[in-house]
């Protein structure tokens, strides 16, 4: 078959990795199908240098930083606009650029712990930009005893696609207090990550989520780090599922999207949960991926707490690549006195010391999990400090899972203080949710109460 000849005209735009995009070059086509064009105002790139720095100390800041407008470079990885700051130059990134116009987003510590920076930069052929960037941290949750970590996270297992060390600069540019990692059925990034910890001196909490068709299980902290599964998930019961996770040394089981079609509770209520309900289980995950189910996760919690059973809250973002999902957009804030080990964070979620957060902080008078005893018909309250980087809208007091009271906080404000005043009826339970006004809420664990009879009610009866 002979080739086909064409001619006419069209119009062609030249685009090179990281040089600038040209303008566009109309090109005749003659008879014979053969045409030339000059794209000859492509330039080379230029040079980003970014400091992101702690407004108030000038220290270095890890940091993520998107491009919101302009060309969309290779950076590092086809197409990505999303990247971070190194792990060994805390708040420092270099990066090549085609020359052009461009918006950037600055963030460090996500939506808890300050605004970020919107920034413009002009980034000409062959030049170095410094970009130096100053951040407000408006507050500081461990100077409180209060810790984070996205406890449902990917590295490059599976279908995965974050290496480890972007995994750890995605989590700590996150403001996230320890690194996290849950491979479907894999301890294979443990060493490299307990490395990277070490060398950041951060803890280290390793996982690995146990997948069976019908539920997915978070098991942590591991020890030692990196066993293989000895059950093969395509058959095992939960029985085994539970078995296995404390083989594996885990303090905590969570059950990760519980709701979602291949998770324990929804298959539970379908009834191909081989070996149905099994107890010996901790936490139930809010999912920050599956955020219309947060309301079905809290309902089936207050159902086990009216009943006495003390399972509590865990929190993950499920991410498996950082440059297109945030991590920590959904964790969990455990309070920890003293440093935040694995086995501490984990013993202090076990007992329900924690709330789960998309944004707004919450530090409790009277410490979640804990027990109040009281006398029958006794006032009591439970106050609580607030906070939000985006301003507080509201919170409600949930008590044996009904609304007790709401309290609207005009004018958005960043912090606030509420209390609940309350009388001692019988035996029950408390906990708060907090909304900021971005529309991000917080849910906590439940503070228990006790309720004894008084000296006179007891001689009378």
């Amino acid at each position: 078959m002979s080739p086909m000849s064409i001619s006419g005209s069209a119009r062609f735009t030249a685009n090179l990795s990281l040089f600038s995009q040209s303008e566009p070059v109309t090109v005749q086509v003659n008879a014979s199908g053969r045409a030339t064009a000059d794209f000859k105002d492509l330039e080379p790139p230029g040079h980003v240098d970014f400091d992101v720095l702690d407004a108030t100390s000038g220290k270095g800041l890890d940091a993520r930083i998107v491009i919101t407008k302009g060309q969309k470079p290779l950076v590092e990885f086809l197409g990505r606009s999303t990247f971070f700051t190194e792990l060994d130059a805390k708040g420092r990134y270099s990066v090549p650029m085609a020359p052009g116009h461009y918006g950037f987003t600055v963030t460090s510590g996500g939506a808890f712990l300050g605004p970020s920076q919107a920034l413009d930069l002009d980034v000409r052929p062959g030049q170095t930009v410094q970009a130096r960037v100053m951040l407000t941290r408006l507050f500081d949750p461990p100077a409180a005893g209060w810790y984070c970590a996205d406890l449902h996270h990917h590295a490059d297992q599976a279908e995965g696609v974050t290496p480890p060390e972007y995994l750890a600069r995605s989590q700590l540019a996150a403001g996230l207090d320890l690194l996290f990692v849950s491979d479907h059925d894999s301890t294979a990034n443990h060493a490299i990550l307990q490395k990277i910890a070490d060398q950041r001196g951060v803890p280290f909490i390793p996982s690995l989520e146990i997948s069976p068709s019908w539920g997915h299980f978070n098991a942590w902290p591991l020890s030692p780090q990196g066993q293989k599964l000895v059950i093969d998930t395509s058959t095992a019961t939960i029985d085994e599922v539970l078995a296995e996770a404390r083989r594996q040394g885990a303090i905590v089981v969570q059950s990760n999207h519980p709701f979602i079609p291949y998770g324990y509770f929804a298959s539970l209520a379908a009834g191909v949960a081989p070996g149905g309900f099994n107890p010996a289980f901790e936490l139930a995950e809010i999912n920050g991926d599956n955020s219309g189910d947060d309301d079905k996760v809290t309902h089936a919690l207050w159902n086990f707490w009216n009943a006495g059973h003390r399972y509590y809250l865990s929190a993950g973002t499920d991410v498996h690549d950082v440059w297109n999902h945030e991590s920590g957009a959904a964790r969990l804030f455990v309070h920890a006195d003293g440093s935040p080990t694995p086995v501490a964070f984990a013993e202090s979620a076990k007992a329900g010391h924690a709330y789960v957060s998309y944004g707004p902080l919450i530090f409790p008078t009277v410490m979640f999990g804990s027990e109040l005893k009281l006398k029958a018909g006794a006032s009591f309250t439970l106050p609580f400090a607030l906070k939000s980087v985006a301003g507080l809208k509201q919170a409600t007091l949930i008590g044996a899972g009904e609304v007790v009271a709401t309290k609207d906080f005009a004018g958005g404000p960043r912090e606030a203080s509420v209390e609940f005043p309350l009388i001692a009826s019988g035996r029950t339970w408390y906990s708060i949710e907090v909304e900021d006004v971005s529309g991000r809420k917080a849910y906590s664990d439940p503070i228990w109460i006790d309720v004894v009879e008084s000296p006179v009610a007891a001689a009378q009866h």
